[in-house]
């Protein structure tokens, strides 16, 4: 029996999952070490094979190792590794020997005398010098590993028909190997129809293999054998998603097309012991997935293209295509399928106001099929029964297309349904304006570019004419104004390749688009979310471990524990629900480790776990974002909570957590402000273009009162909960001494959100005593200097910070400006101790406090001031209010029903 343990775990979580999975295919259920391996090899009571993240096995250990004793190490080789060849080469295998001066990376080696082996792991800092400094080392080849420091992806698809979807296969294969990743393109059929090149090292499948099931079953073992982080394949039937699931490498599938064009029994997935991850090439597509109850596990990533500036000029071009002369030309792009309906463009062209205009159909049947070659002959009685026969080009297959967009004047399409045609991605990378159905895709590309003229898939010959006049107009109006009708190439825009030989990747937000294409759909920025995506899902698939060492709760994600309103409610429910014998755990991205604010130190003093991720604004949101779910993984919780997070850190970070429940908490006034500002203008790359899109990441979200129920669930499309704010209530209510001056009093941050100058006009108005504590939230520290010297002569006291407690022990009466609209704490506390309240009447104030308090009209100082003076002059009336407002806090709003809530809605368990 062995023990085994993968080191080196903290730069990439994908890279300890990788070496999991593989230590699991031989029977071992590892641990990951995480800055603690010497401690960790120490409690080992048994041999302990220690292996490198990212490192994969290739066989067990062979059983000879067993009978090896004392201070011994056994190592293996990694394979390719130029160091390990030389070494092995000079010394035979016999590392008695030594050596050298380049000692090999150790990425596998077995420590027969755990104890002695980690004193050396102590004193050296490395496995590498460890092992290499035992008493006794030998070459073991069942240690032998692979190793591979970059993701590693198996891609698959069915054929290379010259098609949309196999060029995304094609491009992204491309596009992840310049930036330094690993890929192996396998092809599963036997092409009907022209192909694309196949590049150099793709795995024809039906070569080693004939039946359908045989090929699949051989494609899982090569991912297995290359150590893959996932196996990512295209066009695939269903079931045989299924059949590959059943493996242990994480499956991702992309789905190229709208419901109508999904490849046959694509629903099957969900039934797989390990459902794979979905990436729809839309947001249209996603919302069909979501629709048909595969959303958990899918993720929006718009199909990229690389465009280049045509190789000819515009009239040797038409030359070619056989349009010698300077009629308006319409370029239809398109494979001969029913979804295309090409045979609808010959009315289109006869109702053109151009009597000379052409149409030119690239693209030809396949020659077996004889659906498509029905298409064909369809087009062709179209365009006799229009008197348009000889104006309606029939190019063929293009090998480049290149000279088909040179000679365009307008790109057509009339297609029942896409998923994001490459073709429209090409027509305005080129600067040619693109007239389409309002299909798929269509309207993420018409919100970012302003020559797609879109159609209803229904619309007459008559109706798509016009549009394509219109786009013929404009375009002549660019050419005639100087605009010359193409674009150049953007001197930004650059390959995967041409950035990784400059020193690497850009950021995705630092890509230029090309000619008129937005950078979002260029193929560079395309693999980069690949890449995020497959990072994710290579490391969320070691979930349920042994390498996981906090199962189940909550982690509760938030900006800071800094003083508020909304991290005292968090900070209580956490503690609660501890209380409550449930895990709990929160991160924050806005503070530092080294300076820990007044509420972070609080919960750790209760025993609450808070992580600090790198600090947004500080860092940029994806570094933030990757970390935070990296703590996720590690805590494998029930549930994840987003208590106040900054818009853009909550988008990345969703998106992230694939399979992982997320609810968003209080999407209240501030919420929809915060994220309209984000949206006007999103991360490049990022699918999530309103609320709705973000809301597909979401399990729910949950809200502090009823009003604001119906808004957060039409704006994000999610079940929403109601759950108040809870507080301790106390048995009794507090009682201040008779005979003390009478005074009101106000608890808020000192902001202008907040409108303060409300409470002040009031005192103004009809003077009462009045103190106000709080201190100047961060920007605002100019504002709160000013509010203050205005209060000159008025009986007015600024108390600075307060802690709630000792204030609410010295007023009399609680001053609420209800601003901006939510569940106030301030006066839920003030409830609690018993307090009568007088409160503007917004946002969640009225449902608070359900007639145990005054509400007053919104913005009517002297309403306030009038109903501020009636109270404070009568005690008995102050009494009965204080009553009232502690009993509904104690039967309504106590932090042991908001717990309780959240477990429920959450399915938390203890």
């Amino acid at each position: 029996m062995i023990d085994a343990i993968v080191f080196d775990a903290a730069a990439e979580p994908w890279l300890a999952a990788r070496t999991v999975r593989a230590l699991a295919r031989q029977g071992i259920d590892a641990t990951v070490a995480n800055g603690d391996l010497a401690a960790r090899v120490a409690s080992a009571s048994r041999p302990v094979w220690l292996v490198r993240a990212g490192a994969w096995p290739f066989s067990p250990p062979a059983p000879v190792l067993a009978h090896a004793t004392g201070p011994t190490v056994a190592v293996g080789a990694t394979a390719d590794c130029t160091r390990w060849r030389s070494v092995l080469a000079r010394t035979g295998g016999d590392l008695a020997r030594g050596v050298g001066d380049e000692a090999p990376r150790v990425d596998s080696a077995v420590a027969f005398d755990p104890r002695s082996f980690a004193e050396l792991v102590a004193a050296s800092g490395t496995v590498d010098k460890a092992a290499l400094a035992a008493a006794r080392v030998v070459r073991a080849p069942s240690l032998d590993v692979g190793y591979h420091r970059a993701l590693r992806v198996v891609l698959a698809v069915t054929t290379l028909h010259r098609g949309g979807a196999e060029r995304v296969v094609l491009d992204l294969a491309r596009e992840l190997r310049a930036l330094g990743h690993d890929v192996q393109l396998a092809v599963l059929d036997r092409p009907a129809r022209a192909t694309f090149d196949a590049p150099p090292g793709t795995i024809h499948l039906r070569d080693h293999a004939c039946g359908r099931v045989e090929r699949l079953d051989l494609l899982a073992r090569i991912a297995t054998e290359r150590g893959a982080d996932a196996v990512h394949v295209h066009l695939f039937d269903g079931d045989d998603v299924v059949r590959l699931c059943a493996g242990d490498v994480p499956v991702v599938v992309t789905v190229h097309n709208s419901e109508p064009g999904w490849p046959a029994r694509l629903r099957h997935v969900a039934t797989a012991a390990r459902p794979p991850l979905l990436f729809a090439c839309s947001r249209d597509v996603a919302a069909g997935l979501h629709a048909a109850g595969l959303g958990a596990r899918t993720r929006t990533i718009w199909n990229g293209v690389v465009p280049s500036p045509p190789a000819i000029d515009r009239a040797t071009a038409r030359r070619a295509l056989g349009v010698d002369d300077d009629a308006p030309v319409l370029v239809a792009i398109a494979n001969h399928r029913p979804q295309k309906r090409l045979e609808r463009l010959p009315a289109v062209l006869a109702a053109l106001p151009r009597g000379d205009a052409r149409l030119v159909l690239v693209g030809e049947p396949v020659s077996a099929d004889p659906e498509a070659l029905a298409i064909e002959a369809h087009v062709r009685a179209e365009a006799a029964k229009h008197g348009v026969t000889e104006r309606v080009v029939f190019a063929g297959s293009q090998g480049d297309v290149g000279a088909a967009y040179a000679a365009a004047d307008a790109i057509v399409s009339a297609s029942a349904f896409e998923g994001l045609s490459l073709v429209h991605l090409e027509a305005l990378a080129a600067g040619v304006p693109l007239v389409t159905t309002d299909v798929a895709g269509t309207a993420e590309l018409a919100a970012k570019h302003s020559d797609v003229h879109r159609v209803s898939p229904n619309a007459d010959a008559p109706t798509f004419a016009a549009a394509v006049a219109e786009a013929l107009a404009e375009r002549a109006g660019s050419v005639g104004a100087g605009g010359g009708g193409e674009r150049a190439l953007s001197g930004g825009a650059r390959s995967g390749a041409e950035r990784a030989g400059s020193g690497g990747a850009a950021l995705a937000s630092e890509v230029a688009g090309v000619g008129g294409l937005a950078a979002d759909f260029t193929a560079w920025v395309m693999a980069e979310r690949h890449v995020e995506l497959y990072a994710r899902v290579g490391a969320s698939a070691q979930r349920g471990s042994a390498a996981a060492r906090l199962r189940g709760g909550v982690v509760l994600v938030t900006n800071n524990f800094s003083t508020g309103g909304a991290q005292s409610s968090a900070r209580r429910l956490l503690v609660q629900l501890r209380a409550e014998g449930v895990r709990v755990r929160a991160i924050v991205i806005e503070e530092q480790e080294a300076y820990p604010t007044p509420g972070r130190s609080a919960l750790a003093a209760a025993g609450v776990p808070v992580a600090v991720a790198p600090r947004a604004g500080a860092a940029s949101p994806i570094v933030t974002a990757r970390a935070v779910a990296t703590m996720v993984d590690a805590a494998e919780p029930d549930a994840v909570l987003f208590w106040n997070v900054i818009p853009e850190h909550k988008v990345l970070i969703a998106d992230l957590l694939v399979g992982v429940p997320v609810w968003d908490v209080s999407p209240g006034e501030m919420y929809f402000a915060s994220f309209a500002r984000y949206l006007q203008r999103p991360r490049v790359g990022s699918p999530y273009l309103n609320l709705r899109d973000y809301g597909r990441l979401l399990r729910g979200a949950i809200v502090k009162y009823e009003g604001e129920r119906e808004r957060a669930a039409a704006a994000l499309g999610v079940d929403v909960a109601v759950v108040p704010n809870g507080v301790e209530v106390p048995p009794i209510p507090l009682r201040r001494r008779a005979g003390a001056r009478v005074v009101a009093g106000t608890l808020a941050r000192i902001a202008p959100d907040k409108k303060l100058e409300e409470l002040i006009a009031a005192v103004r108005r009809r003077p009462f005593d009045l103190v106000i504590a709080g201190a100047a939230e961060h920007g605002s520290e100019a504002y709160a200097e000013e509010l203050r010297a205005s209060t000159a002569g008025l009986p007015i006291t600024w108390l600075g910070e307060r802690d709630a407690r000792s204030l609410l022990a010295e007023i009399d009466a609680f001053a609420m400006i209800a601003e901006p609209a939510g569940c106030p704490n301030a006066s839920l506390e003030a409830m609690a101790a018993g307090l009568p309240i007088v409160a503007t009447d917004h946002g969640g104030a009225r449902e608070q406090l359900g007639g145990a308090g005054i509400i007053v009209p919104r913005a009517d100082p002297a309403a306030l001031a009038d109903a501020m003076h009636t109270l404070l002059a009568d005690a008995a009336e102050r009494t009965r209010l204080g009553d009232a407002a502690h009993a509904r806090a104690a039967a309504q709003l106590d932090v042991r029903q908001m717990a309780a809530s959240y477990t429920r809605i959450c399915g938390l368990a203890a």
